[in-house]
């Protein structure tokens, strides 16, 4: 995989995973994971290669120093993406910020990360519990409603020859 540096790579190389997976990395009980032991993996988990994945993770949003460090390891260069020096995140300092937002205080890095996981986890959940609705559908639903408000080119699913 190559090294991700820009949002833009980060959301295409997202999508395209999920969409060649095809369904979403969840267990039994609809709790999404980064990893199933299925061997499925969420648009982020993904993205982690392998001998830097730690079921240790489990559980963390991406913008946790865990995660962080995986991804970074993996070339998601998330501190780039988002602009935010490598030391905030692996200092534990995005973690901080998160209870600041609590109090009305926003973090933008945080944000986008956080709203990116939830496309998968959000189209993860109605696919779980509403048989009508195709994973990859609610997807790129999400998606796209993701990158109009990020200022990105939504990464539009390739049309299979007929």
């Amino acid at each position: 995989m190559p090294t991700i540096t820009t949002k833009q790579e980060l959301v295409n190389a997202f999508a395209a995973h999920l969409r060649k997976q095809g369904e979403p990395a969840s267990t039994y009980g609809g709790q999404c994971e980064y990893r199933t032991d299925s061997g499925l993996s969420c648009g982020f988990g993904g993205l982690i290669k392998a001998n830097h994945y730690n079921k240790n993770i489990e559980g963390f949003a991406v913008s946790d120093s865990s995660v962080f460090e995986a991804l970074v390891n993996s070339g998601v260069q998330i501190h780039t993406i988002t602009g935010l020096p490598y030391e905030d995140f692996a200092t534990g300092l995005v973690n901080e910020a998160r209870k600041l937002k609590i109090k009305g205080e926003r973090l933008d890095a945080d944000d986008f990360l956080g709203e990116l996981q939830a496309c998968h986890d959000d189209a993860a959940d109605e696919y779980i519990h509403d048989d009508d609705t195709p994973f990859l559908e609610s997807l790129d639903k999400r998606l796209e409603k993701f990158c109009k408000k990020y200022h990105l080119q939504y990464p539009a699913p390739q049309e299979q020859p007929s």
